[in-house]
């Protein structure tokens, strides 16, 4: 019995022991874990206060500029988006984007997404540790003809506050000829202006280039537009995208008063001293305004000068108007006149006798597809199937108006 009774106490005296030493140790272990001691919380206090100030000066918000406890922070210098400028046609450009750990705990980069072919720099795992920076470097080849670019690259980080970074390469590609504008749109102006308007042409070629005509290719306008060309310097100040052209020339086309009323389409047509770069054109588009204009209902175009008669029966036929108003000192003066019709064996067109409001002087021109007049066909599907009614005035610019007719009477 006595040794029953000391076999227990030994065995409680032991359980005691064994359960205070483990006690001891998981609480030793949890000081150890979350205790800070002076000296280390200075620290990661200067640490936050530097990392703050790096966040301030790289622009960002000050409010957000605190690097918590055991975090990564990212910092990209120059920022995520990059301009290569002008790439001729199969030429490599990359661009190395530096990210440095502002943090106090390592961070993780990885690609999630690319557009263009991209790598992350050298260290093991894609990993920074607080200080460290790497490269990611973004490279495009270009392809295609004058078109713009934008490439980019999705980074994942550890960093809380930037999850996903998305840098991004841009530019243009330009062919052996690039034009700024691409197109030359005058708008609209007035037949009594005189305008002038400016094309730059930058060859990428690799011998010198010249421009040896330029011709505007509307007959019936040649003899109020006058384009001209000449070689400049190139400045890539003023146009730093195409820093890596050749040569570059400068096309003035200028227009004198008296251009017809009604919209413009034309062509530059360029010819230059490179057998493989011959035929160039550039689209013209405007519209000629001022003291007299053509105005109508919702089926006349007043951008364009088309009247939409549509299909009309030739047996009851039908009768459109439209308005010529004339404005401007001369107004009473101004004297309009039918000078051309197409079809003229379907249409009959005349023009009716003014009425007079405020400044403004109206005639009517009534357009007319009597009843059982001949089959037409000119629907205006292309320039070459519209009909036409041309009107003549007295005025000193403004000496011939055209109206283009979609008309099928059938």
């Amino acid at each position: 019995m006595t040794k029953i009774v000391i076999t227990s106490v030994l065995a409680l005296i032991l359980g005691s022991l064994i359960g205070w030493f483990q006690h001891a140790l998981t609480y030793t272990n949890l000081k150890e874990r979350f205790y800070v001691p002076a000296t280390a919380a200075s620290n990661v206090a200067s640490t936050a206060t530097a990392s703050a100030e790096a966040i301030i000066k790289d622009g960002s918000d000050p409010a957000s500029a605190v690097v918590k406890d055991g975090a990564p922070r990212l910092e990209i210098k120059g920022g995520t988006t990059f301009d290569f400028g002008s790439m001729t046609q199969g030429a490599t450009k990359d661009h190395a984007f530096f990210v440095r750990n502002i943090g106090n705990a390592p961070m993780n980069l990885e690609v999630a997404g690319s557009s263009c072919k991209c790598t992350i720099g050298t260290l093991d795992k894609s990993s920074l540790m607080p200080g460290e920076e790497t490269a990611i470097n973004l490279k495009w080849t270009a392809t295609g003809v004058l078109d713009e670019f934008s490439q980019n690259a999705t980074i994942k980080t550890n960093d809380p506050e930037h999850t996903s970074v998305l840098l991004t390469v841009r530019g243009i590609v330009a062919r052996t000829i690039h034009f700024d504008p691409s197109e030359l749109i005058l708008g609209e102006f007035s037949a009594t202006d005189k305008l002038e308007k400016k094309i730059m042409m930058f060859s990428y070629a690799s011998t010198p280039l010249s421009v040896d005509s330029v011709v505007w290719a509307d007959p019936k306008t040649v003899d109020r537009v006058l384009p001209q060309a000449k070689m400049v310097p190139l400045d890539t100040t003023k146009y730093p995208r195409h820093n890596a052209a050749t040569s570059v020339a400068e096309i003035t086309v200028s227009i004198r008063p008296g251009m017809p009323i009604g919209p413009i389409n034309s062509k530059l047509q360029i010819q230059t001293n490179n057998e493989n770069l011959t035929n160039l054109e550039m689209s013209v588009s405007g519209k000629v305004g001022g003291d007299l204009h053509l105005i109508g209902g919702p089926s006349f175009n007043t951008d364009t000068n088309i009247l939409n008669i549509g299909k009309v029966s030739r047996l009851t036929g039908t009768t459109v108007k439209v308005h010529l108003d004339v404005r401007g000192a001369d107004r009473e003066s101004i004297v309009p006149k039918v000078e051309s019709v197409i079809p003229a064996e379907s249409l009959k067109v005349t023009i009716g006798e003014p009425t007079t409001t405020g400044t403004r002087r109206l005639y009517p021109i009534i357009v007319e597809v009597p009843a059982n007049a001949p089959a037409a066909n000119y629907p205006g599907t292309n320039s070459a199937n519209y009909g036409k009614v041309v009107i003549n005035t007295n005025h000193e610019h403004l000496r011939s108006i055209p109206i283009y007719l979609r008309v099928v009477v059938e």
